[in-house]
């Protein structure tokens, strides 16, 4: 009889564990996923966690579950988190996580605990829902930080961001990268085919810049036709630089038409080109007009088609 009962125990165990990599799978499209080994740290992740929070792929390494969850600094909620883990196998509350900049996120959290095959090893499977949205204050605190053309983060949010990455910076004696982005030949587009179009425009240059830095740096809309994006690693600058180039070769289509636009970018780092927000914005701004003046020589030469 012990040995059914243990029997069917480990076969219990085996469902359970293959419930939960199930739910893992099922909620990657529609939750925030996280997944914390038994020392806290987060070792996997889907996009809307990275995308919510403000994290790269490369942060999941050094990323740990008390640099997301903001009431673990009080020993007591911890304590009772872990004890109803520990006897439930599962908690669930509203708790105020935190992202990358400091931010809160109010959240709906479901915390589940399961062990690995060797039934030693546990691993804790968060399931977030943010309530933020459902909060007036926070609703419009998201629309003032949000450009309303683009959706990119604003000026606003800008400013706030690069002071977390001084500070950062300064604390752990690192340094990090600001590209300043102009489109060339906007006033001329705006011109030519109309304001409507010029927004549309925008709204797609937006878009290829996202799809070109991915998650290594943070975009933000300055304004009209004027990007600034912070880069968090400054080896990744160049590459960066590359990949927005790049992007910018094809030709843009709106309503079927093929409208040609070039960039011209300058870049500065923190903290060689300046030690404030808009020394940093000014350096790269003079490089910005530099290359900008080159590109325009270089297009004096070229013969228009007809």
């Amino acid at each position: 009889m012990d040995y059914q009962q243990s029997k069917l125990k480990k076969k219990n165990d085996n469902l359970v564990r293959k419930e939960v990599f199930n739910i893992s799978l099922s909620v990657l499209k529609t939750f925030i996923v996280a997944l914390v080994n038994s020392n806290g740290n987060i070792v996997k992740a889907n996009e809307k966690f990275l995308s919510v929070f403000n994290y790269s792929l490369d942060d999941i390494e050094t990323l740990t579950i008390d640099m997301v969850i903001s009431e673990s600094s009080n020993p007591g909620f911890k304590k009772t988190m872990y004890e109803n883990i520990e006897k439930e196998k599962y908690w669930s509350g509203n708790l105020r996580l935190i992202d990358k900049f400091h931010q809160p996120v109010d959240s709906i959290v479901d915390i589940l605990e399961f062990r690995g095959d060797g039934d030693n090893e546990r691993n804790y499977l968060l399931i977030i829902l943010p309530v933020n949205r459902f909060n007036e204050e926070e609703k419009w605190r998201s629309i003032a930080y949000t450009d309303d053309l683009t959706g990119l983060p604003n000026r606003r949010k800008f400013s706030e961001c690069i002071s977390y990455h001084i500070e950062k910076s300064n604390q752990q004696s690192s340094k990090f990268g600001l590209l300043f982005l102009d489109i060339d030949n906007f006033k001329h587009i705006n011109d030519q085919y109309g304001h409507v179009v010029g927004d549309q425009l925008l709204k797609e240059c937006a878009l290829r810049l996202v799809d070109a830095v991915g998650n290594s740096a943070v975009i933000f809309r300055k304004s009209g036709d004027e990007f600034l994006i912070i880069v968090e690693e400054v080896g990744k600058v160049k590459d960066i630089c590359d990949s927005i180039q790049h992007q910018f070769t094809a030709n843009f289509y709106i309503d079927n038409s093929p409208i040609s636009v070039y960039i011209s970018l300058g870049n500065s780092v923190y903290p060689d080109c300046g030690l404030y927000e808009e020394s940093l914005i000014h350096h790269a701004d003079r490089v910005m007009y530099e290359q900008k003046k080159q590109n325009k020589s270089k297009r004096e030469f070229v013969t228009p088609k007809r």
